[in-house]
Protein backbone atom coordinates (compact mmCIF):
# COMPACT_ATOMS: atom_id res chain seq x y z
CA UNK A 1 0.00 0.00 0.00
CA UNK A 2 1.59 3.10 -0.85
CA UNK A 3 0.75 5.76 1.34
CA UNK A 4 1.46 9.82 -0.04
CA UNK A 5 2.73 12.14 2.41
CA UNK A 6 -0.08 15.06 3.14
CA UNK A 7 1.98 17.81 1.05
CA UNK A 8 1.44 15.60 -2.35
CA UNK A 9 -2.99 15.77 -2.20
CA UNK A 10 -2.77 19.25 -1.07
CA UNK A 11 -0.32 20.14 -4.10
CA UNK A 12 -2.95 18.89 -6.42
CA UNK A 13 -5.82 20.09 -5.01
CA UNK A 14 -4.35 23.47 -5.08
CA UNK A 15 -3.09 22.73 -9.07
CA UNK A 16 -6.67 21.59 -9.57
CA UNK A 17 -8.51 24.86 -8.31
CA UNK A 18 -5.59 27.30 -9.99
CA UNK A 19 -7.03 25.44 -13.21
CA UNK A 20 -10.64 25.91 -12.29
CA UNK A 21 -9.68 29.40 -11.76
CA UNK A 22 -7.92 30.25 -15.34
CA UNK A 23 -11.11 28.15 -16.82
CA UNK A 24 -13.30 30.34 -15.71
CA UNK A 25 -11.02 33.49 -16.54
CA UNK A 26 -11.23 31.77 -20.29
CA UNK A 27 -14.78 31.01 -20.59
CA UNK A 28 -17.28 32.94 -17.76
CA UNK A 29 -20.33 31.91 -19.46
CA UNK A 30 -19.28 28.10 -18.16
CA UNK A 31 -19.06 29.01 -14.54
CA UNK A 32 -21.96 26.80 -13.77
CA UNK A 33 -19.60 23.83 -14.25
CA UNK A 34 -18.07 23.07 -11.51
CA UNK A 35 -15.09 20.62 -11.33
CA UNK A 36 -15.27 17.77 -8.83
CA UNK A 37 -12.64 18.09 -5.85
CA UNK A 38 -9.91 15.28 -6.26
CA UNK A 39 -10.06 14.77 -2.40
CA UNK A 40 -13.67 13.95 -2.76
CA UNK A 41 -13.00 11.57 -5.96
CA UNK A 42 -10.35 9.57 -3.81
CA UNK A 43 -12.91 9.67 -0.82
CA UNK A 44 -15.51 7.97 -3.53
CA UNK A 45 -12.67 5.66 -4.67
CA UNK A 46 -11.64 3.95 -0.92
CA UNK A 47 -15.42 4.27 0.18
CA UNK A 48 -16.11 1.79 -3.25
CA UNK A 49 -13.21 0.08 -2.06
CA UNK A 50 -14.87 -0.69 1.49
CA UNK A 51 -18.28 -1.79 -0.16
CA UNK A 52 -16.65 -4.07 -2.21
CA UNK A 53 -14.64 -5.38 0.78
CA UNK A 54 -17.62 -5.72 3.48
CA UNK A 55 -21.02 -5.94 1.09
CA UNK A 56 -19.85 -7.81 -1.37
CA UNK A 57 -17.37 -9.48 0.53
CA UNK A 58 -14.51 -10.44 -2.80
CA UNK A 59 -11.89 -12.48 -2.00
CA UNK A 60 -8.86 -10.71 -3.64
CA UNK A 61 -9.75 -7.52 -1.19
CA UNK A 62 -9.86 -10.10 2.27
CA UNK A 63 -6.79 -8.47 3.58
CA UNK A 64 -8.24 -5.07 3.61
CA UNK A 65 -11.81 -6.38 5.61
CA UNK A 66 -11.98 -4.46 9.39
CA UNK A 67 -13.36 -6.90 12.04
CA UNK A 68 -16.66 -5.62 12.77
CA UNK A 69 -17.68 -3.14 15.94
CA UNK A 70 -18.07 -5.80 19.30
CA UNK A 71 -21.90 -5.06 20.23
CA UNK A 72 -22.06 -3.02 23.12
CA UNK A 73 -23.46 -4.43 26.48
CA UNK A 74 -26.92 -1.85 26.79
CA UNK A 75 -29.09 -0.51 23.72
CA UNK A 76 -27.85 2.46 21.84
CA UNK A 77 -29.72 4.30 19.69
CA UNK A 78 -27.47 3.13 16.76
CA UNK A 79 -28.07 -0.53 17.86
CA UNK A 80 -29.72 -1.48 14.72
CA UNK A 81 -26.33 -0.38 12.28
CA UNK A 82 -24.07 -1.69 14.87
CA UNK A 83 -23.72 -4.66 12.68
CA UNK A 84 -22.04 -3.09 9.96
CA UNK A 85 -19.71 -0.68 11.31
CA UNK A 86 -16.20 -1.89 11.59
CA UNK A 87 -13.42 -1.72 14.00
CA UNK A 88 -11.13 1.56 13.35
CA UNK A 89 -7.51 -0.03 13.87
CA UNK A 90 -5.67 1.98 16.89
CA UNK A 91 -3.21 4.42 15.51
CA UNK A 92 -0.15 5.87 17.11
CA UNK A 93 1.26 8.25 14.65
CA UNK A 94 -0.29 10.86 12.55
CA UNK A 95 1.02 9.18 9.42
CA UNK A 96 -0.48 5.79 9.84
CA UNK A 97 -3.81 7.88 10.65
CA UNK A 98 -3.88 9.21 6.90
CA UNK A 99 -3.59 5.90 5.40
CA UNK A 100 -6.52 3.64 3.98
CA UNK A 101 -7.57 1.62 6.78
CA UNK A 102 -8.11 4.20 9.91
CA UNK A 103 -9.22 6.92 7.29
CA UNK A 104 -11.73 4.81 5.47
CA UNK A 105 -13.22 3.14 8.52
CA UNK A 106 -13.68 6.38 10.37
CA UNK A 107 -15.22 7.31 7.39
CA UNK A 108 -17.30 4.20 6.10
CA UNK A 109 -18.84 4.18 10.24
CA UNK A 110 -20.16 7.77 9.26
CA UNK A 111 -21.69 6.89 6.80
CA UNK A 112 -23.28 3.90 8.23
CA UNK A 113 -24.52 5.86 10.79
CA UNK A 114 -26.09 9.07 8.70
CA UNK A 115 -27.43 6.85 5.90
CA UNK A 116 -28.33 3.62 4.45
CA UNK A 117 -26.18 3.56 1.70
CA UNK A 118 -24.71 0.83 2.65
CA UNK A 119 -27.04 -2.16 2.39
CA UNK A 120 -27.74 -0.75 -1.71
CA UNK A 121 -27.54 -3.78 -4.10
CA UNK A 122 -25.28 -2.48 -6.81
CA UNK A 123 -21.92 -0.68 -6.74
CA UNK A 124 -23.62 2.14 -9.15
CA UNK A 125 -26.03 2.98 -6.39
CA UNK A 126 -23.23 3.04 -3.23
CA UNK A 127 -21.20 5.04 -5.83
CA UNK A 128 -23.65 7.54 -6.85
CA UNK A 129 -24.86 7.92 -3.07
CA UNK A 130 -21.33 8.62 -1.59
CA UNK A 131 -20.37 10.87 -4.27
CA UNK A 132 -24.15 13.12 -3.14
CA UNK A 133 -23.83 12.71 0.62
CA UNK A 134 -19.89 13.61 0.52
CA UNK A 135 -20.97 16.65 -1.54
CA UNK A 136 -23.80 17.44 0.65
CA UNK A 137 -21.03 16.64 3.64
CA UNK A 138 -18.78 19.85 1.91
CA UNK A 139 -21.84 22.07 0.88
CA UNK A 140 -22.13 21.62 5.21
CA UNK A 141 -19.25 22.10 6.11
CA UNK A 142 -18.41 25.37 3.87
CA UNK A 143 -21.79 27.11 5.08
CA UNK A 144 -20.98 26.21 9.08
CA UNK A 145 -17.15 27.78 8.32
CA UNK A 146 -18.76 30.49 6.49
CA UNK A 147 -21.32 31.02 8.88
CA UNK A 148 -18.43 31.12 11.80
CA UNK A 149 -16.13 33.21 9.77
CA UNK A 150 -18.81 35.82 9.62
CA UNK A 151 -19.34 36.01 13.32
CA UNK A 152 -15.98 36.41 13.83
CA UNK A 153 -15.91 39.66 11.12
CA UNK A 154 -18.54 40.90 12.88
CA UNK A 155 -17.25 40.49 16.61
CA UNK A 156 -14.02 41.86 15.57
CA UNK A 157 -15.68 45.02 14.02
CA UNK A 158 -18.27 45.51 16.84
CA UNK A 159 -16.54 44.14 20.03
CA UNK A 160 -19.36 43.81 22.76
CA UNK A 161 -18.71 45.43 26.14
CA UNK A 162 -17.93 42.95 28.84
CA UNK A 163 -17.13 40.34 26.16
CA UNK A 164 -13.92 40.72 26.91
CA UNK A 165 -11.71 37.82 28.32
CA UNK A 166 -7.71 36.70 27.51
CA UNK A 167 -4.70 37.72 26.71
CA UNK A 168 -4.34 41.99 26.04
CA UNK A 169 -2.34 43.94 23.86
CA UNK A 170 -0.34 46.66 25.82
CA UNK A 171 -0.09 50.27 24.35
CA UNK A 172 3.16 50.54 26.00
CA UNK A 173 5.09 47.27 25.43
CA UNK A 174 6.71 46.96 22.15
CA UNK A 175 4.53 45.89 19.12
CA UNK A 176 3.15 43.21 18.39
CA UNK A 177 3.68 41.69 21.91
CA UNK A 178 1.35 39.75 23.86
CA UNK A 179 0.77 40.04 27.66
CA UNK A 180 -1.92 38.26 29.88
CA UNK A 181 -4.37 39.86 31.38
CA UNK A 182 -3.85 40.39 35.30
CA UNK A 183 -6.73 38.78 37.78
CA UNK A 184 -7.68 40.27 41.08
CA UNK A 185 -5.65 39.64 43.66
CA UNK A 186 -2.37 38.50 41.44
Amino acid sequence: MVLLPPVIPRLLDRVQARAQRLARLIAPEADAQIIQPLQQRRDVAGMCVMYKTHRMQLLQLAELRLDPQARPSHSTRAAHNIDHQVTVPFVRTEHYLRSFLPRYGRLWNTLVCQTDLHLTTSLHAFKSGVNAWLQAELTHAIKIMTKHLRIWADSKTAPKAGSYTGTARSTTGPPGRVFRKKEKGE
